[in-house]
């Protein structure tokens, strides 16, 4: 089974976008900003207090970038890799805009060692940073990164078991309530 890496990129609008030379903010109108319309994994807010996002939201809006079984080295030929580096990135570069926030979350699945899990989302997390620093022009600086692992991604798997009504979501739920704010997620296996 193939595993995610989620990547959610909140990056300013008009208002907040950061000029080029000599030039003013508006500089970038939300007409400009309709080139980034499909991607809804990109955010552009006014108000950096917007800036906030649900689990649900993020799972539903975030790129994924799938990962082979126990790999962390960012897969060749992945589509959302594919994307960023051709169009996205280089738009961004162009436009010069200013990002608020990136959250990266890399995942595994509760298969396997806690130990190796745990590894696997960290290092896939810090594959994708790596990428993302390697094509951006712009600098992505500690204070705007949110990096997240998740050791064994039961975040996930409780929001799909709900959205699709299965008969176990209740158990599992209380299960995992019980058992993962003390990170006790042996008890899940």
């Amino acid at each position: 089974m193939r595993r995610l890496l989620l990547l959610h990129i909140v990056v300013v609008s008009s208002l907040c976008a950061v000029p080029a030379k000599g030039g003013s903010l508006a500089e970038l109108s939300l007409a400009d900003s309709t080139f980034y319309e499909p991607y809804s994994y990109l955010r552009f807010v006014t108000d950096t207090a917007a800036i906030s996002i649900t689990d649900e939201e993020f799972f539903d809006q975030a790129g994924r970038v799938v990962f082979p079984v126990n790999k962390s080295e960012l897969p060749a030929g992945d589509a959302l890799l594919s994307v960023l580096s051709q169009k996205v990135i280089p738009q961004m570069n162009r436009d010069s805009l200013q990002l608020l926030r990136i959250l990266l979350r890399g995942a595994a699945s509760p298969e396997g060692p806690y130990l190796n899990n745990k590894r696997l989302g960290e290092a896939r997390t810090a594959a994708l940073l790596g990428f993302l620093r390697q094509h951006c022009r712009f600098p992505i600086s500690d204070q705007v990164l949110s990096l997240q692992s998740e050791t064994e991604d039961y975040r996930s798997l409780l929001l799909l078991m709900r959205r699709h009504g299965d008969r176990d979501y209740g158990v599992v739920a209380r299960h995992c309530a019980d058992c993962l704010p003390d990170g006790r997620y042996e008890l899940l296996k």
